[in-house]
């Protein structure tokens, strides 16, 4: 199965070129940064066979070698490793070579650049490159140390000292890194999938802080996994037009699958020391077939009136499971699809009536195969012209105002209406004459007839439609009208205001109008100024036939002033009258004192007497009055807010009669009735 890295790739001109492919400029920048720009690093890294020891920007032409040396933490001694300076070119690359060939071929590479003193720059980037993934060929080089002295749970420190003379430069020194078991990286994150014709693209978070580059990995059904990807997908990023570079969508794609298969795929990372991430999740992918069937023959088109007919052939039938007709009117832009489900693969003719003639349409039609892909021809033009009145108009409604009718209806539907045409007959007790009264057509559904305000006769109208080819409908059912009155009643003039017990009743004159609806009293605390806010006394006017109206919402004390409103059947009203004035000076107060006890203690000179009172807005207190025989009530007491009061002064051998007042503000009062205390002699 062939796979390709998901970016741009110059044509393989020859040998540097074919290695340059695999390789992105980011990528390369890297490993130049390795090789001797930048500041030195020590990696270490712990797995089941001892600890791992990389280091970056290795001196790959130096012939003095690399010694390695441990430290264990906590003390303060460092122990040479290895017995003789470690260098290129002293490890056995013929295992690995015999598992991978194509490292044979790097090897020559890096072989030969060597020995012309050229191993740097960009050919030790592509050297390094290999190195990623292949911890035999990074022992080849000299970059690369195993530890397997190291002992499971104890921390080391190393460090890596290139030999120069008879001393010594180092490459400095990794952190402290416990031995044991490898530790794999966590997975790739961010993973993105889209499925292709034929291919499979894969997308993910580069993450080089930790990761050189990822694997692919498929399987089919229950079968073993299988890589996608030969070499390792090394991420890199590409030049973007005004800003700084960024990672391709798809940083790589797999091609040459088979439409319709299931390939159960997920990913692993690499990091710097070759070793594999714990893999993503498993995602099922399945290619799509995106290549279209072959297309119809011999398209044709033939008009009747409004009605298109389609007819064509299909010479290669092969993997065409239906047929799309689309249809495109006039100067619009887009076909749209004619038939709702597919016509089946035996259709050779289509037939439809057109919404709207007098226009041009083009119409296509596209094969269809079992996986949803069309092969539709180019459009075909055909002219229908117009010979079709519009429907008639519907839903006519006249509404009267003064001196005005309005006229509305339902805007028609046809796509080339030019518009509406008004007639108006005026009705009278013998004959009727019908006249255009639009003699241009109207653009919208809607006209106001303008007439006399005087006019009392009943008005009938009907409307038209005319297309823009002058073919006209028939007339619309008819919508009937009478002018309104427009004159207001007369003022209504009022009689009289007179009071009654806790009333005022308001007395106006009849009006006279015969299309006279009622009235509505108005009443104010202010006749005028700004204080003066005049308001209905009631929701609904009061009849045609009313002329007074009492006024039972009153207080005592206040003024109140009045004026009165006619309306007719036109809604009209009159204006209001002058303004009268009424007021009470005494109201019944509502509230009467209830409940009274008078306790006396025996041979005592004094009683004290207790009441309730209801709710009430009107009472500002209470005065307890008392008598003897039949004297007058004299007040005993204060006005008091607290329905308690204490007598004194009492005789032994009386006979007292107790009354409570309840006040208002004004001096109106409701009293109880007498209550009776008898004082008993010695």
């Amino acid at each position: 199965m062939r796979t390709t890295i998901a970016r741009k790739q110059q044509s393989e001109k020859n040998r540097m070129k074919g290695v340059l492919k695999h390789i992105g400029v980011a990528v390369l920048l890297v490993l130049l940064a390795q090789t001797g720009y930048g500041q030195r690093k020590v990696l270490a890294m712990p797995d089941d066979g001892g600890v791992w020891v990389r280091w970056t920007q290795p001196n790959l032409k130096s012939k003095n070698g690399i010694n390695i040396y441990r430290q264990e933490a906590g003390a303060g001694e460092w122990k040479l490793l290895n017995e003789k300076p470690f260098t290129y070119g002293q490890a056995d690359l013929s295992a690995a070579i015999a598992q991978n060939p194509g490292l044979k071929r790097t090897k020559e590479l890096a072989d030969g650049m060597r020995e012309k003193d050229k191993l740097e720059g960009i050919g030790l980037a592509l050297v390094l490159t290999n190195a990623v993934e292949s911890r035999e060929f990074s022992n080849y080089l000299g970059i690369i140390y195993q530890d397997k002295t190291a002992q499971p749970g104890k921390e080391y420190s190393y460090e890596v000292r290139e030999v120069a003379g008879t001393g010594e430069t180092s490459y400095g020194q990794s952190p402290l890194v416990k031995a044991g078991k490898l530790q794999r990286g966590a997975a790739p994150t961010e993973v993105k999938t889209k499925e292709g014709d034929g291919k499979l693209f894969f997308s993910w978070n580069p993450d080089q802080s930790r990761l050189t580059g990822a694997h692919v990995y498929y399987k089919l059904g229950g079968g073993n996994w299988q890589r996608f990807n030969k070499k390792i997908i090394l991420p890199s990023k590409v030049p973007q037009k005004g800003g700084e570079d960024k990672f391709a969508e798809w940083l790589y794609f797999a091609d040459s699958l088979q439409n319709g298969t299931t390939y159960t795929c997920m990913l692993k990372g690499v990091d710097f020391f070759g070793f594999e991430t714990e893999p993503t999740a498993e995602f099922k992918l399945t290619p799509v077939d995106k290549t279209p069937p072959a297309q119809v023959s011999k398209f044709e088109l033939k008009v009747a009136i409004d009605k298109v007919t389609a007819t064509w052939e299909l010479p290669n039938a092969k993997g065409v499971e239906g047929f799309n007709l689309y249809r495109l009117k006039g100067s619009d832009s887009v076909f749209v699809k004619v038939n709702k489900q597919p016509l089946p693969v035996s259709q050779r003719k289509y037939e439809e009536t057109v919404e709207e003639v007098g226009v041009a349409y083009s119409y296509a039609i596209g094969t269809l195969d079992k996986a949803g892909n069309e092969n539709r021809t180019e459009g075909r033009s055909i002219q229908v012209f117009d010979i079709k009145p519009p429907v008639a108009v519907r839903n006519l409604k006249a509404v009267a105002d003064t001196g005005v009718i309005k006229l509305t209806w339902f805007p028609n539907p046809e796509k080339d209406l030019r518009g509406y045409l008004v007639y108006r007959m005026a009705k009278t007790s013998t004959q009727g004459d019908t006249i255009l009264v639009t003699p241009a057509a109207l653009t919208t559904a809607g006209y106001n007839d303008t007439l006399p305000k005087v006019a009392k006769n009943q008005f009938v109208y009907f409307v038209r439609a005319v297309d823009t080819s002058y073919n006209q409908s028939v007339m619309s059912a008819p919508a009937m009208a009478i002018l309104p009155d427009p004159e207001p009643p007369q003022t209504p003039t009022v009689k009289s205001i007179r009071k009654e017990a806790e009333s005022l009743r308001i007395v106006w004159l009849p009006g006279m109008e015969i299309d006279l609806a009622g009235y509505v009293v108005y009443r104010s605390t202010k006749e005028t100024g700004p204080d003066s806010i005049w308001k209905p006394l009631m929701e609904r006017p009061l009849g045609a036939k009313d002329t007074v109206y009492a006024d039972r919402n009153i207080e005592a004390g206040v003024s109140y002033f009045y004026r009165v409103q006619a309306l007719d059947n036109a809604s009209n009203r009159s204006a209001k009258s002058e303004a009268f004035m009424g007021s009470v000076t005494t109201m019944r107060v509502k509230a009467v004192p209830q409940d009274i006890e008078i306790k006396h203690g025996k041979g005592k000179p004094d009683a004290t007497i207790t009441w309730t009172l209801p709710k009430s807005d009107d009472v500002i207190g209470c005065m307890v009055y008392r008598k003897e025989g039949k004297d007058q009530f004299l007040p005993v007491s204060g006005l008091v807010k607290e329905y308690k009061v204490t007598d004194t002064g009492l005789k032994k051998g009386s006979t007292y009669y107790y009354e409570i007042r309840a006040f208002d503000k004004v001096g109106n009062f409701a009293k109880s009735a007498p209550i009776i205390l008898t004082i008993e002699a010695d």
